[in-house]
Formats: structure tokens, C-alpha cells, sequence
């Protein structure tokens, strides 16, 4: 029997949200979960999740050039786009959203100009994606959210 696309697995949060493109199905931890409402429940604005920012299967995690080790894969990553953060008077990339997305929960944080990557890895973990000089997406660690976590944990 196939899955009710329509059916809710946590607050404002759909199944259909997170099935990876070309499939019917998805995988999400508890922790993910749990994470997405508490930041929904803490922001309470409609958040849309960009295409492929949930589940991803094997192949479809390969055919976009994700990485082998994607959280995507195992369920315990999600990417918002922003524009609905925008629309609600909250810079997705503030310190402020920052200290919203670790308090709900999502230690591991990838910024890039128009989406968020959001996981629920065990270590606070931070990143910005940008494109390299032969087209490729890549990563390195993004200064600015070390330097607002370590502000943070000070307090």
C-alpha cells in the first residue's frame, strides 16, 4: 500500500514535504522531528521546504552531486528555503535566526544564498556552501556562526 502523501508526521509539517523527488518514500528520525517543531512552534510561519530538502534517496543524493556522507540519506536533515523567513520580518541568516535554529534543536547549520541546510548532528557544526571556480558546489566553515555560537555560549 502506498504512503498518504497528505498525511501530517509532525506540526505543519507534511510526509509528502520530505519524500525525496522520483520516489514515494521518505525517512525522518524522531530528532528531526522533534526539531522541526520546535522551530515551528517557535517561529509560527509557514516555512516551505525546497525541492529534494528532505529524504533523498541513494540516487537521487548522487544525481544532484550531494555528498555520500549527506545527512539527507539517513533522515536527519531538512533545507527551508528563505523566502517565507524574509516575508516575516526574520533574516534567515541573523544571529538571531542562528540562535532559533540551535535552540530547536538543529546543530548542524549550512548557509547558501537562497536555502538553509538544517541537521540534527550531535556536534554544533557550521558551513556556507559556495560555487568553485570549475562550477562545483562546495563547503567551508562559515566564520561568522562559530563566532555567534561561541557568543552565545558565553551567555
Amino acid at each position: 500500500m502506498a504512503p498518504d502523501l497528505q498525511v501530517r508526521i509532525a506540526y505543519r509539517l507534511k510526509y509528502s514535504e520530505l519524500v525525496s523527488p522520483g520516489s514515494k518514500r521518505a525517512i525522518y528520525t524522531f530528532d528531526l522531528l522533534r526539531a522541526w517543531e520546535k522551530l515551528r512552534r517557535r517561529l509560527d510561519f509557514p516555512i516551505i521546504i525546497v525541492r529534494g530538502g528532505g529524504y533523498r534517496t541513494p540516487a537521487y543524493n548522487d544525481r544532484i552531486g550531494g555528498s555520500p556522507r549527506s545527512r539527507h540519506l539517513t533522515g536527519e536533515a531538512i533545507d527551508p528555503g528563505v523566502s517565507t523567513f524574509y516575508e516575516n520580518g526574520l533574516d534567515p541568516y541573523s544571529k538571531g535566526a542562528f540562535a532559533v535554529f540551535l535552540s530547536s534543536g538543529f546543530h548542524g547549520i549550512g548557509r547558501f544564498e537562497n536555502r538553509l541546510h538544517l541537521d540534527v548532528r550531535p556536534d554544533p557544526t557550521f558551513w556556507e556552501y559556495y560555487i568553485d571556480e570549475n562550477g562545483r558546489l562546495r563547503n567551508r566553515p562559515d566564520e561568522q556562526a562559530a563566532k555567534w555560537f561561541d557568543q552565545l555560549n558565553q551567555n
